[in-house]
């Protein structure tokens, strides 16, 4: 069967998912980061404050699979998300910001920070993920997190 796109706004749309076959509904985006290879993304952005550090976040949800690095790892799902977040109250986030944004800034002709935020959001771009492990990090299930980055970055 095919997917129900349901955006429930109104008491009908209610009753339209009530009536639907759980099997209707799409499966529930992965978070994590893809495996090391080149992708087409959608890209979003915020800023938060996580309680300890201020943050810019850029938010990438995979579009399509280009090239795995390793053939044999399991591609993601298309729509599946992963973050990148900045702690900006340090020089290494902040130089980090500053080196992963150029790519966007070069090809959208903006300087400006929040500027270029505003615009990258919705865009479409080709790029090469990265998975970095943080041995001293670790996540719920004891193994290292895995935090990623999109380099090469090639606005669509």
């Amino acid at each position: 069967m095919s997917e129900a796109n349901l955006g429930i706004k109104t008491l009908d749309d209610l009753n339209v998912l009530l009536d639907t076959e759980l099997s209707d509904l799409a499966d529930l985006p992965e978070l994590k980061v893809p495996p090391v290879g080149r992708y087409t993304l959608c890209v979003a952005t915020k800023t938060k404050d996580d309680g300890e550090h201020p943050q810019v976040v850029i938010e990438y949800s995979v579009v399509e699979v280009g090239e795995l690095a390793d053939p044999d790892e399991t591609p993601p799902n298309v729509d599946d998300k992963f973050f990148v977040n900045y702690n900006i109250d340090n020089e290494y986030g902040l130089g980090k910001l500053k080196k992963d944004l150029a790519a966007f800034g070069t090809a959208l002709c903006i300087t400006k920070i929040g500027e270029l935020l505003t615009a990258m959001d919705g865009l479409v771009v080709k790029g090469t993920v990265k998975r970095r492990e943080d041995k001293k990090n670790l996540d719920d299930d004891g193994k290292p997190r895995v935090y990623g980055t999109v380099v090469g970055v090639e606005v669509l």
